[in-house]
């Protein structure tokens, strides 16, 4: 009977509560709105932000998803009330306020306060103050300048002296032709100190031949050898002038060969060799060949003759044969006429009394040895000029080039570097950036805003460094090349005159080399 009683007195509370409840929900609906709560008192939200250590669990509380369902789609979880707000039955008709959601600040706001937390917590560095491009380029050329002051040292001239021969009175062609006339009639047979004078002219023409260029062609013709110095043999002897040896490069054995095939025994047509010579130089242009004949006669003209007459046509502008002739030996008469002769003939004449006077003739009167040291010695001035111009003028533009090359080379290394330094760094800020905000759920609202700072924050700043770089590289290239280009053309022209220079020398070499004698 108890648990009947005690059953029934709870089904009748029950049912007491009931109506209450009731009847309070009819007074809410009819009575007005509950007023609204005082605006005073400090907000959760304004809480946590003059709160800027909050935890991240703390601060999501506060600052909750905007819009956030459950994932079974139902509606958001609203906070219960606890025991102490359950409405008691008390019999009494009590009005309760409904919860009220949590305000959300403006989500760009936070994106950017959280994208500053982020920087902060990577440790990024503050943007660097803006430097234009001009300032950071003088920058640079202050910094890696060089000095060109070493590279503007010209080159000197030899001070090498040649002295000239005494003998050498006008300069050689391109190419020498030199025809030697040997007098062998009867008197060549004649003592020269003891020894026969056409032995000593062999001897002294051997000597001689030495001394010529190896460039010189050099033939031999012979007068005076054929029959005897009788009367009856004068027609056949005026007539007997021979080329032992034709025009060709020196052979010396074969020329001592042709020297010594012969013997003095007859006439002296020395008119008759003049001319025959003339037909031996007529294939050498005189333009281009030094043309020359060196005569050793110890008489006058004896086949009737005129030497003088034969001389001047041998030099005469179509042949253009220098005419030399060396008296061997001879009286005042035969002297005068050769050495009419040899003047007639432009050249020079030489009277050698015997065979030491012979020697000393063609040795230092023409000395073709000689004039081949000093020829030489131009020559290798010449060459040593053009050098030593041309080693400056490259040394000179190779330093420069060398110092061009280094400061662009310097100035590009660091712009690159600084540019890519700021490249890489800014791209691993942002790829961490990236991380964070995609692997932590509470970013995922601000996610968009975040990457779009950061991304805006790493484009700004590489674009910058490149404008930078380039400005750099522009300007260094265009330094480097208003240094090379005029330098290149200086160089050039030092070289082309440095060859001009040494070009005509050797062109004076040239002709002029081994030259013959003067007069005394």
């Amino acid at each position: 009977m108890t648990t009947q009683r005690n059953g029934i007195r709870r089904l009748i509370a029950l049912i007491l509560l009931v109506s209450l409840s009731l009847t309070a929900c009819g007074a809410f609906q009819a009575g007005d709105e509950p007023a609204p709560a005082s605006t005073d008192a400090p907000t959760a939200t304004a809480a946590a932000d003059a709160n800027p250590e909050m935890t991240p669990a703390a601060r999501e509380e506060i600052y909750p998803v905007p819009g956030a369902e459950s994932t079974s789609g139902a509606a958001p979880t609203v906070a219960q009330p606890t025991a102490a707000t359950q409405p008691q039955p008390t019999g009494e008709v009590v009005a309760t306020e409904p919860a009220r959601a949590t305000e959300t600040p403006d989500t760009g706001q936070v994106a950017e306060k959280l994208y500053r937390e982020l920087l902060s917590q990577f440790d990024a560095p503050t943007a660097p103050k803006s430097v234009s491009p001009e300032a950071r380029y003088q920058q640079r050329l202050v910094e890696y300048s060089q000095n060109y002051s070493q590279c503007g040292q010209a080159g000197t001239r030899s001070q090498g002296s040649c002295p000239k021969p005494a003998s050498l009175k006008k300069d050689l062609k391109k190419s020498i032709n030199i025809e030697i006339i040997l007098d062998a009639s009867g008197s060549m047979q004649g003592d020269a100190g003891g020894e026969r004078k056409i032995n000593v002219a062999r001897r002294v023409l051997a000597a001689f031949i030495r001394t010529l260029p190896d460039s010189a062609n050099v033939a031999l013709r012979v007068y005076g050898h054929k029959g005897s110095n009788s009367r009856e043999d004068k027609a056949l002897s005026c007539a007997g002038t021979e080329l032992v040896y034709p025009f060709q490069k020196l052979n010396e054995q074969k020329f001592s060969k042709a020297v010594a095939s012969f013997e003095a025994r007859g006439w002296t047509p020395v008119a008759g060799a003049l001319e025959k010579a003339r037909q031996d130089f007529a294939r050498f242009d005189p333009s281009t060949n030094s043309n020359f004949v060196y005569l050793v006669s110890d008489g006058i003209e004896t086949c009737g003759g005129d030497p003088v007459a034969a001389a001047r046509k041998l030099a005469g502008s179509d042949v253009g044969v220098e005419v030399n002739i060396v008296g061997f030996d001879v009286d005042g008469k035969a002297a005068k006429q050769l050495r009419a002769a040899a003047t007639a003939g432009g050249g020079s004449y030489h009277d050698a009394a015997g065979a030491s006077e012979l020697e000393r003739i063609f040795a230092g009167n023409y000395d073709w040895l000689e004039w081949t040291r000093y020829y030489n010695c131009r020559e290798l001035n010449a060459y040593r000029d053009y050098n030593t111009l041309a080693l400056a003028a490259y040394r000179n533009f190779n330093c420069i080039s060398l110092k061009a090359y280094r400061e662009y080379n310097n100035m590009s290394l660091d712009a690159y570097r600084a540019s890519n330094s700021i490249s890489q760094r800014e791209n691993a800020l942002y790829n961490k950036i990236s991380l964070e905000v995609y692997n932590d759920a509470r970013y995922e609202p601000y996610r968009d805003r975040i990457l779009e700072l950061a991304g805006q924050r790493r484009d700004s700043l590489i674009q910058a460094s490149v404008q930078v770089r380039d400005h750099t590289l522009g300007k260094a290239k265009s330094k480097r090349d208003r240094l090379l280009s005029p330098t290149e053309d200086k160089r050039d022209d030092v070289l082309r005159a440095a060859e001009e220079e040494r070009n005509s020398a050797l062109e004076e070499v040239r002709k002029g080399r081994q030259k013959h004698a003067g007069d005394d």
